[in-house]
């Protein structure tokens, strides 16, 4: 009996040891006035893999690395149809600039992957009287989408689940996320704690991604949208005591020409 329960004890441990997965992700997106860069880089870390897994994965890496450019543009096809459909983005355009992937066996039994990608996304700024206003509701990507011009191993080219760009979580409005202001540039971040995420080969991949919005300015941000002042705050200040200061003076005239008017319809009277 006791042996029984030691045997079931050592497969419990082995199992879970089996579903050990360390994922790091983090992606930063810079803002600049009619498009955006996204920087984006992962690793995983798969403990006790088995042979057919181990196999899938480098099988998978050599295909990619066989069509680096065809994947990159395949990527970006993939990243603006998703953008266009999923994400209300009208005539979205999408290039990938950098692309990188790589699958390495560290330690036997023990597969390391790292993916680092970067992305230039146009987006159209809305002009205010004080700034600019622009969506990024692409902070958001997660494109579960199938490509049927990358198949590999009939499991076709999906970005969610291949390189792992899930960001859905980070469609929290954006008055939630933490705002920093250096004097130069606003920092709008975001961190995630414990979210899961499955693999083409059906790994279950445990992640604590953060992502981090640059503006260049001072900005706030709502929703999906970040308000950049264009206009600086003194100059705002200038403008709104100048005004201030007319409408004063137009008082002060108005309020004379009144007296003014009285006395002459006083003496005519008189």
């Amino acid at each position: 009996m006791n042996c029984r329960v030691a045997l079931v004890t050592v497969l419990l441990i082995v199992l879970l040891l089996s579903s050990v997965r360390i994922y790091a992700l983090s992606c930063s997106i810079e803002v600049r006035d009619d498009y955006a860069i996204v920087k984006y880089s992962c690793t995983v870390t798969i403990s006790n893999v088995s042979a057919t897994e181990k196999n899938y994965w480098f099988g998978f890496k050599t295909a990619v690395l066989s069509v680096k450019y065809s994947v990159r543009r395949i990527l970006g096809e993939v990243l603006s149809r998703h953008l266009s459909r999923d994400l209300g983005y009208r005539n979205a355009s999408v290039e990938v600039l950098d692309f990188s992937y790589s699958v390495t066996e560290p330690t036997a039994g023990t597969l390391k992957i790292d993916v680092s990608m970067t992305i230039k996304i146009g987006v159209r700024a809305n002009s205010t009287m004080l700034g600019k206003s622009i969506c990024v509701r692409f902070r958001a990507m997660s494109p579960n989408i199938n490509s049927t011009e990358f198949i590999y191993n009939n499991i076709p080219l999906n970005p969610a689940k291949c390189f792992f760009i899930y960001l859905k979580p980070f469609s929290v409005p954006l008055e939630k996320w933490r705002r920093t202001y250096n004097g130069t540039h606003t920092v709008f971040s975001y961190y995630v704690a414990n979210m899961t995420l499955t693999t083409p080969f059906g790994t279950k991949v445990t992640v604590d991604p953060s992502e981090a919005i640059i503006v260049e300015g001072e900005a706030t941000a709502s929703g999906d949208y970040i308000e950049i002042k264009t206009v600086p705050t003194t100059t705002i200040a200038i403008v709104i005591t100048v005004i201030i200061a007319l409408v004063v003076l137009v008082v002060i005239y108005l309020t004379k020409l009144r007296k003014k008017i009285v006395e002459v319809r006083t003496t005519k009277y008189i």
